[in-house]
């Protein structure tokens, strides 16, 4: 990984650094390509998942990442499918919405960018079907208004064709 690439120069230059790096932890590997991605600053961390209930299918949840959903569990639940416009009225339902909606001066989070992402999630999860187990995006950092909710790192579980 190259982090704080600048330009297409800086790419270009951090391409062999990255065949090099590779090559010497897995000598034998066939070497197709780099991916390269946005580095992300500021923003809000979230996570999204999905968890398959027995009884009622895909469930949704919604909470802040990071500390906050491992140390205040500050999450809601709903089940899937579901639009934006309840994605919407989730996110804004946690105790902390303020994080996300500017408080103390800070710009206000992409509500709609996240309301979106939370609501397609939904309706993949409903329309995967019962082998789709679990989905984990955590975290999705929601940079300020108008400039998106970005998916920064994500887990599926599948489970048995059966």
């Amino acid at each position: 990984m190259l982090l704080g690439v600048q330009d297409d120069a800086g790419v270009r230059e951090g391409f062999p650094t990255l065949l090099a790096r590779a090559r010497s932890a897995v000598p034998d590997a066939q070497l197709d390509g780099v991916l390269v991605a946005r580095q992300l600053s500021g923003g809000v961390e979230c996570i999204l998942g999905i968890k398959q209930d027995p009884a009622f299918g895909p469930i949704a949840m919604f909470g802040l990442g990071g500390i906050f959903v491992e140390v205040l569990r500050d999450v809601v639940f709903h089940r899937c499918p579901f639009n934006e416009d309840v994605a919407e009225r989730l996110i804004r339902s946690i105790r902390g919405a303020p994080l996300l909606l500017g408080a103390r001066g800070r710009p206000p989070a992409d509500i709609r960018a996240l309301a979106r992402t939370l609501s397609r999630l939904s309706v993949f999860a409903a329309g995967a079907g019962p082998r789709l187990q679990a989905v984990d995006l955590n975290p999705v950092i929601a940079l300020p208004d108008g400039e998106g909710a970005y998916a920064v790192d994500a887990v599926l579980e599948l489970g048995s064709q059966d």
